[in-house]
């Protein structure tokens, strides 16, 4: 529920990292959040590296940050993928766009865990199982 995701994301402000600087469509200038206007549509979400990521044990990466085929929102995927492939942390990243974007700006060997899945990633670190996994398990 929206009130279980607002208790964690206070529990664990100091553990969790968004993006601060966005590219609005229809621009290639970068926006600060209090210069987002509600009739902007963000294409692309720039993060920078901090001492959240310098200093995590573990990473995990979700999706992409923007629409990474094209070129003027590709910064924020392409940044964040060259930053956390030089961390010593463990980089756990899930989502077929994903995978997708590290074919086009990275190296697989970069990272320590790589699924087309991402939120078949997120279920098995939450539940320690996979949903459609356990269901094929009772039909055979």
């Amino acid at each position: 529920t929206s009130k279980d995701i607002k208790k964690i994301l206070i529990s664990y402000s100091d553990k969790l990292y968004f993006s601060d600087k966005f590219i609005v469509e229809g621009t290639n200038n970068i926006k600060e959040l209090n210069e987002i206007n509600k009739e902007d549509v963000i294409i692309d979400n720039i993060f920078k590296t901090n001492k959240v990521i310098d200093n995590a044990k573990t990473i995990f990466m979700n999706g992409t940050c923007g629409k990474y085929e094209d070129d003027a929102s590709s910064i924020g995927t392409r940044d964040l993928l060259n930053s956390l492939a030089n961390v010593s942390a463990k980089v756990i990243i899930g989502g077929g766009d994903t995978t997708s974007a590290i074919k086009k700006f990275n190296n697989f060997d970069n990272f320590y865990y790589v699924s087309t899945g991402g939120g078949a990633t997120l279920e098995f670190l939450a539940h320690n199982k996979i949903n459609v996994v356990e269901y094929y398990k009772t039909i055979e």
